[in-house]
C-alpha cells in the first residue's frame, strides 16, 4: 500500500495515514513508518517541544494518530539529525486487531523502536581516529 504523497497537506496526510493503518489489509503486515523529522529526541521526549521551528508542525497529531491507529508500526525510521540514535515510542495496543504473538495481553503497551541511522557523511573524532588507526596497521 502506498503512503501519502509529500505534496499533500499535513491534515490530508494524517487522514490518509489513519485510513491505511485502519485497513484490514494491513493487519497481517509489519509496518515501517519512515519520516524525515524525528518523532522523539534521543531522550524519548517529543521532538518539536524544545524545537518548535525545527520539525514537523503537527508532530503531536502524528503521534496521536499512531496511538489511535488499529495497526501500529513495528518500526519508525527517520533522518534529519546527523548523529544517529535510537529512541522508543510507547503505544497502547489491542492485539485482537493486530496480532503480535504470544505473551501480549488483550491490551498492552507496545514499545516501537525508532532508529535514526545518522548521516553517512558525518565523521566524529572517534570514528576518524579508528579509521586512522586501522590504516596504520
Amino acid at each position: 500500500m502506498r503512503l501519502p504523497s509529500i505534496c499533500s497537506s499535513q491534515s490530508i496526510q494524517l487522514r490518509e495515514l489513519e485510513a491505511i493503518l485502519s485497513s484490514s489489509a494491513m493487519t497481517q503486515r509489519f509496518v515501517v513508518l519512515c519520516t524525515h523529522y524525528p518523532l522523539l529526541d534521543r531522550k524519548n521526549e517529543e521532538y518539536t517541544f524544545k524545537r518548535p521551528m525545527h520539525g514537523v508542525a503537527n508532530n503531536i497529531e502524528l503521534i496521536e494518530t499512531l496511538q489511535l491507529a488499529t495497526v501500529k508500526p513495528g518500526l519508525v525510521i527517520h533522518g534529519h539529525v546527523h548523529q544517529g540514535y535510537k529512541s522508543e515510542l510507547s503505544l497502547e495496543h489491542d492485539y485482537r486487531a493486530q496480532p503480535l504473538g504470544p505473551g501480549m495481553s488483550a491490551r498492552s503497551t507496545l514499545k516501537v523502536p525508532i532508529f535514526n541511522p545518522g548521516s553517512s557523511g558525518y565523521v566524529s573524532a572517534v570514528s576518524f581516529r579508528l579509521l586512522s588507526e586501522k590504516r596504520a596497521l
